[in-house]
């Protein structure tokens, strides 16, 4: 149900339609880290787009913030945004909590996405603050509000706090979601 690393080209690991069984959606290939990113996904047969947000993202898959998330076993196209950066791929829902959000394991991702993902958490390891939060706290510019930057800081504390063990995944989302 998940994607390997190749170089140069793009793996399918789902057959269309296939759903994971509650063995292996428990069963992660990479652990997952918690990063924010913005999100759009959608859903292939109708169309239907929602925006959301990430909480904890890997190469192979991510967990989507949205109040109205979609069914398992449904398709989508899933675009990530961080900074100037955007990750495409097509995936599956994998589980979902009404009123909470979603995972998703990714089933179609080009080693280029693949290398930002990467890229973004070895920043997050690094202790790397995210772009947008870089500028607002080095560079003010007029065009950044004081919420904006508030924000930042706020979800890059949440960050090392999971990171330090000091709050759970769920508790940080749900921090996270307050901040909307």
């Amino acid at each position: 149900m998940a994607n390997h690393p190749i170089r140069n080209r793009v793996e399918r690991t789902a057959a269309p339609g296939e759903r994971a069984s509650v063995a292996e959606q428990d069963r992660r290939l990479a652990s997952r880290n918690m990063l924010v990113a913005s999100a759009e996904a959608e859903e292939l047969t109708s169309g239907v787009n929602l925006s959301a947000r990430t909480s904890d993202v890997s190469v192979h898959g991510c967990y989507l913030d949205t109040i109205n998330p979609f069914s398992p076993g449904t398709r989508i196209r899933v675009h990530l945004t961080k900074g100037n950066e955007t990750v495409h791929s097509l995936a599956v829902v994998t589980y979902a909590h009404t009123g909470l959000g979603m995972g998703v394991a990714f089933t179609e991702i080009s080693e280029d996405s693949r290398e930002i993902i990467q890229r973004w958490i070895a920043d997050l390891e690094r202790g790397n603050p995210s772009p947008k939060f870089s500028r607002a706290v080095r560079n003010p510019a007029p065009g950044i509000s004081n919420d904006d930057r508030a924000t930042s800081r706020v979800e890059r504390l949440i960050q090392i706090l999971v990171k330090k063990r000091v709050l759970t995944h769920e508790e940080a989302r749900t921090i996270l979601m307050g901040l909307e």
